[in-house]
């Protein structure tokens, strides 16, 4: 039985085009979008991953409880995956056949872009 997925997208623009190799914040890097629509928990979140990606100069990941962002979904749990690679390789399908192959159904996806990468 196949599951239904819907999936949106929107463009969004970068106030700074000059990026530091080595620049984490999320205040330089993000879109205005994300930065007005992300919750304080939600940016607490990406920020730690971006820390270990600018860091490590690797794939990042983090699972955090469910109760860490406010919303309807209080249960479960959150996975967080970021990656400096920006060219040939997206990992998107990998995440999506380990959900499948783990029989994990996320209620959502958010895949973000940031100036830096």
């Amino acid at each position: 039985k196949e599951k239904l997925g819907i999936f949106t997208m929107e463009q969004s623009k970068f106030a700074t085009l000059q990026i530091s190799e080595d620049e984490r914040s999320l205040e330089k890097l993000a879109s205005a979008r994300f930065l007005e629509q992300k919750t304080k928990p939600a940016k607490e979140q990406y920020q730690l991953v971006m820390d270990t990606i600018v860091a490590s100069r690797r794939a990042a990941a983090r699972v955090v409880p469910g109760r860490v962002y406010p919303g309807p979904y209080l249960g479960g749990f959150v996975l967080l995956f970021g990656t400096p690679e920006t060219a040939g390789r997206t990992y998107f399908a990998e995440v999506c056949q380990a959900m499948r192959s783990t029989q994990v159904n996320p209620r959502r996806f958010y895949l973000e872009s940031f100036a830096n990468g």
